[in-house]
């Protein structure tokens, strides 16, 4: 399974990040954030080719539909004023 995590390089996100790299039947986990840096970091520091850093502004409803499109499963780690639920 492919994974997104919006808001994936906060401290919620990451630890869903980490918990889903455990799992050994999920394909790949996107760590979607609006800071890259951070989500590149969090995906070095997980040394695992599964675990790939993408740039994404929740508050962009274009972007947020582009990178779900290609997700089996999104997890909603941002923060909650942007009310994705």
């Amino acid at each position: 399974m492919r994974f997104v995590i919006l808001g994936g390089a906060g401290a919620v996100g990451a630890a869903v990040v980490r918990d889903l790299l455990a799992c050994a039947d999920v394909q790949q986990v996107v760590i979607a954030d609006i800071d890259l840096q951070r989500a590149e970091k969090l995906a070095a520091a997980c040394a695992a080719p599964r675990a790939v850093a993408r740039a994404l502004d929740v508050r962009n409803a274009g972007e947020v539909r582009a990178i779900l499109r290609s997700a089996d499963v999104a997890v909603n780690c941002a923060f909650y004023r942007y009310n994705l639920a």
